[in-house]
């Protein structure tokens, strides 16, 4: 099924299902159906990071388990650190709106705000692993 069959819903990409008839839309293939659009209540200042976040994923590691497991082997946190498992966390909540739920995750201002969660982590570990 695709976005129009969603019902107009901009935070949809369908109904997709495997061959086993469960929901699931790999990462890459939803990535390609994501299209930002305009919200005039959109409360967040400042551009949106959830598209440039996602596209360094998939240029890099391809996907959001990877993504992880190498930014905190590559990023010197604790591996047993609350902000390695809070990213953890973060990631694979974003990973199961988009393979799962099937959401344009570019259309939602919670999941922006998860990505810029996602973004201050990594920053904030990049200035000091030991202690972000």
């Amino acid at each position: 099924e695709d976005r129009d069959a969603s019902r107009g819903d901009l935070r949809l990409l369908g109904d997709h299902r495997d061959s086993q008839n469960h929901r699931f839309l790999d990462f890459k293939t939803a990535l390609t159906m994501m299209k930002s659009t305009k919200f005039d209540d959109w409360s967040l200042q400042g551009p949106r990071v959830v598209m440039e976040f996602l596209k360094a994923i998939r240029s890099g590691p391809g996907d959001l388990a990877t993504y992880h497991l190498t930014w905190s082997k590559a990023s010197g946190v604790n591996q047993h650190s609350m902000i390695c498992h809070d990213h953890r966390i973060l990631c694979n909540i974003l990973r199961a709106a988009i393979e799962t739920d099937q959401f344009d995750v570019s259309n939602s201002l919670a999941f922006e705000m998860i990505c810029r969660r996602l973004v201050q982590i990594e920053t904030a570990t990049a200035r000091s692993p030991l202690s972000p």
